[in-house]
């Protein structure tokens, strides 16, 4: 299957776009971004999971209020284009003991300085775990949303990953940056009015514990999630 890059000009800024015969488009960060995510159709065994999550879990009504955290183990990205391998090792942290590093996450998620395409993150993620049968979601209400964060966490004991427009998201606000990126979400909190997520950004290194799901989910590319 043949693939090239072309440099185009979105918005004033160029763009490698990645180009697969076959394929759909496939954007790559724009040069200097602090990220890395190339934008695919996803094959998801979605249904699949959904069924397992119904006999493991009987898709109980979830709680009013009331949350979980996973332990984990946080490391920056180690190249500009790493957040969803760097993030996938955080996930990685609740599921196993002895971590890969960050370039042998790369290589099984297909990683290049292009970034990663999104299809391959959860088969990356497969290859070092079977506890949790990660998969795609996309074209999600607010609703089921958190439930695969909920079901994820709980049922699985298994972080997830979200993708998102990097500058839509709440600590990068009016800072310019624009792109695709890659966090990881180890649990949650939910009350009345409010509905929180505890997510590792592997950019700037911070765990941000009350980041507000609805603005995640506002944030997220296809309103998707990696669970």
């Amino acid at each position: 299957m043949s693939i090239w890059l072309r440099n185009i000009v979105l918005g004033g800024l160029s763009v490698a776009i990645c180009f697969s015969a076959g394929a759909s488009l496939a954007y790559a960060a724009p040069p200097g971004s602090p990220h890395g995510l190339k934008g695919s159709k996803v094959v998801s065994t979605e249904a699949h999971k959904l069924r397992q999550t119904r006999e493991l879990a009987g898709f109980a009504p979830l709680a009013v209020q009331g949350g979980k955290t996973l332990k984990v183990r946080v490391q920056k990205q180690s190249t500009d284009y790493y957040c969803a391998p760097a993030s996938g090792r955080v996930a990685l942290s609740a599921l196993r003991s002895k971590l890969p590093r960050q370039s042998t996450i790369a290589r099984k998620m297909g990683t290049t300085p292009n970034g990663t395409s999104i299809n391959r993150i959860a088969p990356g993620l497969n290859a070092f775990q079977s506890k949790n049968p990660y998969v795609t979601a996309r074209g999600l209400s607010l609703e089921q949303f958190r439930k695969r964060i909920v079901w994820g966490i709980g049922t699985y004991k298994a972080p997830s990953i979200n993708v998102v427009q990097m500058g839509r998201l709440p600590w990068y606000m009016n800072q310019g940056l624009s792109g695709r990126h890659a966090l990881a979400t180890y649990g949650y909190y939910k009350a009345v009015k409010r509905w929180q997520m505890k997510m590792y950004d592997p950019w700037d290194g911070e765990r941000h514990e009350n980041a507000d799901s609805g603005r995640i989910y506002d944030a997220s590319l296809d309103h998707a999630i990696i669970w």
